[in-house]
């Protein structure tokens, strides 16, 4: 480990909170200290509420294309799929085809029941093929949302589907799901976005 590293864990980094000596609210205490270490906050979920929360799902509309451009480039720029891809060319290429997959691709938002503006995720599709699915994290993954838009589109569990982009978390959570999905080739993935089909 790098000093610089170092400098940033205290001596007693993936210690339980309780034995945390520094304060409240610390780096140590809410990151490296807590149950499961470094990473645990990334898997954490929002505490259910008493009133379950009902999703339904509409069509895109031209006033979503920002956030959906913002949702997937991040999202998609974070998959280990795209680690060692320069910032610079990343975003030029997938900005471009991107704009293909709005245009060619039936897009589907889910949203809190009574409120359509409040993107609780989105999926791309054609065929049997999903381009990209985004559901927020915060506060809406693991209610049911991504299960709601594949079952929208007619994907159901044990019938095979591609993914034109993907990361390996993704893919595993799809399979586990029940999702025999495999990665499109090249050649289909430029079908899909620049030629008929």
């Amino acid at each position: 480990m790098s000093d610089a590293a170092r400098a940033m864990l205290c001596e007693h980094a993936n210690e339980v909170p309780l034995g945390c000596p520094c304060a409240p609210g610390c780096y140590c205490k809410t990151r490296t200290c807590a149950p499961g270490g470094l990473y645990a906050h990334q898997n954490a979920r929002p505490e259910p509420s008493s009133e379950a929360v009902r999703f339904a799902v509409r069509p895109m509309r031209a006033s979503d294309h920002p956030r959906l451009y913002s949702d997937f480039l991040r999202s998609y720029r974070e998959s280990d799929h795209t680690e060692c891809i320069p910032n610079t060319p990343f975003f030029d290429v997938h900005k471009q085809e991107f704009a293909a997959v709005l245009a060619l691709f039936t897009v589907l938002v889910a949203h809190p029941e009574g409120e359509d503006d409040e993107i609780a995720g989105w999926m791309a599709h054609k065929g049997r093929t999903v381009a990209w699915i985004y559901v927020k994290k915060v506060p809406w993954r693991g209610m049911g949302v991504c299960r709601l838009l594949m079952e929208e589109a007619g994907f159901l569990p044990g019938r095979p589907l591609a993914a034109l982009y993907a990361s390996s978390w993704a893919l595993r959570r799809a399979r586990h799901a029940g999702y025999p999905v495999t990665m499109c080739s090249h050649g289909e993935a430029m079908r899909l976005l620049w030629g008929a089909g």
